[in-house]
């Protein structure tokens, strides 16, 4: 699945970059440079842009003993195509250093054609965030770095929507978008509740989706946490002979019903959503055609060439799935679905306003274990972090100068250009270095980077899937879109999925097989 959102990123381009010549400071985007030593680099040319990467070349010559160094740049929408097809070239592979999508490299490791850059990651001026330690290192190496490290969620105009207004579950969320639609919020009459991109980022809706399912699974005592159980989701409960199990989590299904829900009434969606390309929803949410938009990080640099001006938006915190608090029992083991949903609510506020669960559990009579559970769910994001690698191939003649390059984008300067050029965020923890944000949206996204802990997709996660091709959804890649149309609900796509691995020529065994 990630392959097939990156596909979609990838194809996320709203402004064409001319290639030029900066014989400034040694850097050609015309061509490749096969002199041993000059480091020619492919970058995805998506919704980031690719400016940073000419700031960073420039700042990076300005470092002593840099000076001399010489890049090209190639910078290519199929940058993840280009970069994993040259490796099939061998020592005629002409890139040094590539910044791409998802690769699922540990089949290229396992083939011996990415370079170890464990060097690299101890080296960095501010360490990588250490949730990412496990996703690098394959074989006790590390073999590439995350890029780009945006939150993704729920975008809403904050014109149209009051700060009093965000919803903070799911069961507020829907009454919301009802309110919209019948025109009781004031502030957005005649607008729609919801626009999305069904023609080419329909999956955008599971970075919502995905925290609703996770938040859900805290309450499987089969795990620790959620994280944990959308981890071995990802794995396969680390590739068990019976780990097609993982596909009845209940998460899965309760997450589902909630897009369902939202889905059931085709009013709260602007007309033609399911055919709107991603640029097309994200004009239209500009516009203030539309309240609230799924979407990631890059919306506001992918479309700064036509709306810069537009600074009326920001990222929520993913409301907290209502099952929750009714699973729980929040009001006690008598009270109304209702009633729990009060309590949730509160309890979610007072979590947002800082306080712990100790104190929570004192001022709102919930047990403790319930809190914590609460705040948990509360603060998980979506993130697409790791679809943006960076790595080297083996066969480099560049090898040197390219981790040295690559070693610069920990420091705090790259860090500084990339939120200028990108309006965004580096996956590292800074020791001293404070990001301004220049906008609402930047302010949004970084206090979900400071409050939150990020889910990451991950095909990585077991052979069966990087090396078999299991894919997150197999029998319904394109959940999203059949739910919005009527053929599938929530309990038949989950049961589809199981059903194609263990039903009757089920295909659990071919995949398990080929590992």
């Amino acid at each position: 699945m990630k392959k097939k959102i990156m596909a979609m990123l990838c194809c996320a381009i709203t402004l064409c970059f001319t290639a030029t010549a900066l014989s400034a400071c040694g850097l050609s985007t015309e061509k490749v440079d096969n002199t041993p030593g000059v480091v020619n680099i492919v970058m995805m040319e998506a919704g980031y842009g690719t400016e940073f990467m000419d700031k960073w070349i420039e700042d990076f010559k300005k470092i002593p003993g840099n000076e001399d160094i010489k890049f090209t740049v190639k910078k290519d929408v199929q940058s993840t195509e280009t970069a994993t097809n040259a490796l099939l070239d061998g020592d005629k592979n002409p890139y040094d250093l590539c910044f791409t999508g998802d690769i699922w490299y540990k089949k290229y490791v396992d083939k011996g054609q990415l370079a170890d850059i464990s060097d690299v990651v101890a080296g960095f001026d501010n360490p990588l965030r250490s949730e990412l330690n496990g996703i690098i290192t394959y074989k006790e190496k590390q073999w590439l770095v995350p890029w780009a490290y945006d939150p993704c969620g729920l975008i809403y105009n904050t014109d149209l929507l009051p700060e009093d207004k965000v919803p903070v579950t799911t069961d507020e969320l829907l009454a919301l978008v009802s309110d919209i639609s019948d025109g009781k919020i004031e502030s957005a009459k005649n607008v729609k509740p919801f626009v999305w991109a069904g023609d080419n980022a329909a999956a955008y809706w599971q970075y919502v989706t995905d925290i609703w399912w996770a938040q859900y699974e805290y309450l499987d005592s089969e795990y620790e946490t959620g994280i944990d159980a959308y981890n071995n989701f990802w794995s396969l409960n680390d590739t068990d002979p019976d780990g097609y199990t993982v596909y009845q989590q209940p998460g899965l299904e309760k997450s589902y019903e909630v897009l369902q829900a939202l889905f059931a009434q085709k009013t709260w969606h602007m007309n033609g959503s399911e055919t709107k390309t991603h640029t097309d929803a994200q004009t239209d949410f500009l516009l203030n055609r539309a309240v609230m938009l799924p979407c990631g990080g890059w919306l506001e640099n992918e479309m700064k060439e036509h709306y810069s001006d537009k600074k009326n938006y920001k990222m929520m915190k993913t409301p907290v799935i209502s099952a929750l608090g009714k699973e729980l029992k929040l009001a006690g083991e008598t009270a109304t679905d209702a009633e729990h949903e009060k309590k949730l609510i509160a309890v979610v506020k007072a979590a947002d306003a800082g306080k712990n669960a100790e104190t929570i559990a004192t001022e709102s009579g919930v047990e403790k274990s319930k809190a914590e559970i609460v705040i948990a769910a509360r603060n998980l994001s979506a993130c697409i972090g790791v679809n943006h690698q960076a790595w080297i191939p083996s066969t480099t003649n560049a090898l040197e100068n390219a981790k040295k390059f690559l070693t610069y984008m920990g420091s705090d300067s790259a860090a500084k250009i990339f939120r200028e050029y990108s309006n965004s965020t580096l996956p590292f923890e800074y020791k001293t270095l404070k990001l301004t944000a220049s906008t609402p949206f930047q302010e949004s996204m970084d206090v979900l980077h400071e409050s939150c802990n990020f889910l990451f997709p991950q095909m990585l996660a077991t052979p069966m899937r990087y090396k078999a091709g299991l894919q997150k959804f197999t029998n319904s890649p394109d959940v999203e879109k059949k739910i919005w149309a009527g053929e599938l609900t929530a309990k038949s796509f989950v049961k589809g999925e199981y059903d194609y691995l263990t039903g009757k020529d089920g295909k659990w065994n071919f995949y398990y097989n080929q590992i």
